[in-house]
């Protein structure tokens, strides 16, 4: 059982994931056949549901939890799961927030990561002092950053398809008018889509604003291997190691 709360856990807080994600970030050291045959079960046992997709020009099954794999959690997890948003809407963006999550989590400053799913259905991060504004703007997820001088908390976003322009205006004004968000780092997956975020940011810090996002394309975030380094409107560096 612990090793299926560690699952269900898994695919509560990232909506969904394919095999080979769980197998990464869960089962590291077990055979694929162990994983496929446990999966299989957990599915067949209805805690868990799978689905195929095309991804990456290849079909893979993905997995989402189910609500009796939420109430066998729900008796383990730290948090209060009030919230039933653990589903996907948005299948292949939360696959890439999965791989995200894994990238950031990679950085030795980063010391907890919490996805739209834990803030949106916990009931502890509405009442944060650090973390309610992130749940207020609907962020993507939300780093958390220990250096020797204090802790900090960052907002990721992640887009990967073409938005009406009006979209991005009202996401950005969010963050910019929530006065307690430092920086947000938003990683995009097209280079049309960071050309018009760019331009949109550059209107709103005409306004008097603080230019608090930071760019990067999805595939640099991704292949980071020692810094990860994004950049604002004016080429300032936001770096993690």
């Amino acid at each position: 059982m612990e090793r299926d709360c560690k699952l269900f856990k898994y695919l509560f807080e990232n909506k969904i994931a394919t095999r080979d994600q769980i197998a990464r970030d869960v089962f590291k050291s077990v055979g694929k056949q162990v994983i496929n045959d446990r999966l299989l079960k957990l599915t067949k046992a209805k805690y868990i549901e799978s689905s195929p997709i095309v991804w990456h020009k290849k079909i893979l099954f993905t997995y989402e939890l189910c609500q009796n794999g939420v109430q066998i959690l729900k008796r383990h997890y730290p948090y209060h799961i009030t919230g039933r948003g653990h589903k996907s809407n948005s299948i292949k963006h939360d696959l890439s927030l999965v791989d995200l999550r894994f990238a950031f989590q990679r950085m030795g400053l980063v010391t907890n990561y919490f996805t739209e799913a834990m803030l949106q259905s916990c009931t502890e991060f509405e009442d944060s002092e650090d973390l309610c504004q992130f749940v207020a703007v609907n962020s993507d997820a939300v780093i958390e950053v220990t250096t020797t001088k204090r802790v900090y908390y960052f907002a990721i976003e992640y887009e990967a398809s073409d938005k009406a322009k009006d979209r991005y205006y009202k996401k950005l004004t969010d963050y910019h008018t929530s006065g307690k968000i430092p920086a947000v780092l938003f990683i995009c997956k097209h280079k049309a889509i960071m050309k018009l975020v760019k331009s949109i940011e550059k209107d709103i810090c005409s306004q008097g604003f603080n230019r608090i996002i930071y760019f990067s394309m999805l595939g640099n975030v991704l292949n980071t291997t020692g810094r990860m380094q994004l950049f604002n409107v004016e080429n300032k560096l936001f770096e993690l190691e």
